[in-house]
């Protein structure tokens, strides 16, 4: 995550609980860390319990407008256990990624490196929550990239607004549906 955000220019930095990138990354408990940051992405441990811990604590550690963006296991939405997350917190964005990633417990890639990944076997989202936000969450499916399309045409995305208008719109195409429902 912080390669590809360094790679378009966005200011960033990483961390994790073990070194997992050969030093490039400070090692340290994100549970620990008191600083307050403009916008925190993170990848959270799949172990529930704690990746819920951790977005909280995120949310304490996160300046006024900022956003927390987390890549979990698509599942993590569908739990009795985290509705109150997220009704406390209503996410401004879910975007959910129709082309699976791979993202091999990290373990795995201290042990193999990259040739551990390949095809992903997992569905994945991201949530995007803004403090202070209290509008609407919309959705946004991340389409896969479409080789038999010219550029001019290919969808990378569909939005959903989950309001009583229902707008769909199908980004970098000509194409934009509106209705109501």
């Amino acid at each position: 995550m912080v390669d590809t955000a360094l790679a378009r220019g966005i200011a960033a930095s990483g961390a994790d609980i073990a070194d997992r990138a050969q030093g490039r990354f400070l090692v340290r408990d994100f549970l620990q860390d008191d600083a307050i940051y403009p916008n925190l992405v993170m990848n959270p441990p799949y172990d529930r319990d704690r990746a819920v811990a951790i977005i909280l604590h995120a949310f304490e550690h996160i300046a006024p407008g900022g956003r927390v963006a987390v890549l979990v296991n698509a599942d993590f939405r569908h739990s009795q256990e985290r509705y109150p997350l997220f009704i406390r917190h209503c996410p401004e964005l879910i975007i959910v990624l129709s082309q699976r990633p791979s993202c091999p417990p990290g373990e795995v890639l201290q042990l193999y490196g990259e040739q551990a990944r390949g095809g992903g076997s997992i569905n994945f989202d991201w949530i995007v929550w803004r403090r202070g936000y209290l509008g609407p969450c919309l959705h946004e499916w991340k389409l896969p990239e479409l080789p038999l399309l010219s550029t001019a045409t290919q969808m990378s995305s569909v939005r959903a607004s989950t309001t009583s208008k229902q707008k769909v719109s199908l980004e970098n195409s000509r194409a934009t549906i509106s209705g109501t429902s």
